[in-house]
């Protein structure tokens, strides 16, 4: 049996998440929908495009790039963190 609390604690939250999931599968949300696997955390999205985490920050108070609130976290999608590392031509 697992002792250290944050195993024990990510082990019951995706078991939760898979909950939510299965009771909410066959209803249509009634907010655009984000996939989770779409979501980076601002040092994921850092160490995506090779820069600091303060960087990841100033690209989202310029509106460089879109953050999305996930309750009292900000995340960011992975397909606008690409289009920043591809600029356009």
């Amino acid at each position: 049996m697992e002792t250290n609390p944050f195993v024990v604690l990510n082990t019951r939250l995706n078991y939760i998440e898979a909950l939510l999931h299965e009771m909410t599968k066959n209803q249509s949300p009634s907010i655009p929908s984000i996939q989770k696997d779409e979501l980076l955390t601002k040092k994921e999205a850092a160490r995506l495009l090779k820069v600091s985490v303060s960087t990841i920050s100033n690209y989202a108070r310029r509106g460089m790039l879109e953050k999305h609130h996930v309750g009292r976290v900000v995340r960011f999608r992975r397909e606008d963190v690409m289009a920043i590392a591809s600029p356009k031509k």
